[in-house]
């Protein structure tokens, strides 16, 4: 193996240094780099006049992470829908990043290149897992498809009728057509599977539904919290921008 005599790799080292700092220099005139480097320093975010954008930037990215594992017909699971999940996120959609993970206790198993699911509440609750799994994916939106899922769990903890309660809430879906396609077809299958690996890939196991992760943690004391007050946990956790404005009389601590 050959080696650079030590004065040339002193020169080669200083080129490389020299090459770094005039990158440095000139790279943030540019602008032309991620957020995150635009919004490293204030000195670069005057440069490329973004500053504003990068206020917003940083506040987005501290939105609390919340997310719900599920499962549509545990009526535990729909009553922390109803009276914390739904009024929470009405109050707070601009601080949280929520997550719903329709599956729960159920399993699955390959069936050739498919799958096939088993729940605890039967095979009436795989469907609506399902249905609910197309809504996250189909209407995108997650002020849409979050009325969606309370409108119907709603439905199905008052009258216990889960086939009735979707036709009832299908009707004021404008993606309808594409919902039933997915929630019928492979694609739902799929989709549902990903719900299934994202519920296997906790650190901890669900022991019980509704089960829930706070910035991707889980604990006794957040679960409690959750439950009893779910608006009072995520802006405890919110240290993000006007948190006033969103969670009056806390301050950022």
């Amino acid at each position: 193996m050959a080696f650079l005599p030590l004065n040339m790799m002193i020169a080669f080292i200083s080129l490389i240094m020299l090459a770094g700092n005039l990158m440095s220099e000139t790279f943030p005139t540019d602008c032309n780099v991620p957020p995150s480097v635009w919004c490293s320093s204030q000195e670069i975010a005057d440069k490329c006049k973004v500053l504003n954008q990068c206020v917003a930037w940083k506040s987005r990215n501290q939105l609390v992470n919340f997310t719900l594992y599920y499962e549509a017909l545990c009526p535990d699971c729909q009553n922390f829908i109803i009276k914390q999940l739904f009024p929470t996120f009405i109050k707070l959609k601009s601080i949280i990043n929520l997550g719903l993970v329709p599956y729960g206790n159920a399993y699955e198993q390959k069936d050739g290149k498919s799958w096939k699911f088993t729940c605890q509440h039967g095979a009436e609750e795989c469907s609506v897992n399902i249905l609910e799994t197309c809504a996250i994916h189909v209407l995108e939106d997650p002020n849409i498809y979050v009325k969606f899922i309370y409108d119907l769990e709603t439905c199905m903890f008052k009258i216990q009728k889960p086939e009735k309660c979707v036709k009832m809430v299908m009707k004021h879906i404008s993606k309808r057509d594409n919902l039933i396609a997915c929630a019928n077809g492979t694609t739902g299958i799929y989709l549902e599977h990903q719900m299934a690996l994202k519920t296997n890939a906790l650190p901890l196991p669900p022991m019980y539904v509704p089960w829930v992760t706070l910035n991707g943690v889980h604990s006794e004391h957040i679960q409690r919290k959750a439950e009893n007050n779910l608006t009072d946990l995520i802006c405890e956790t919110y240290q993000g921008k006007d948190k006033e404005k969103y969670c009056p009389g806390r301050v950022i601590s």
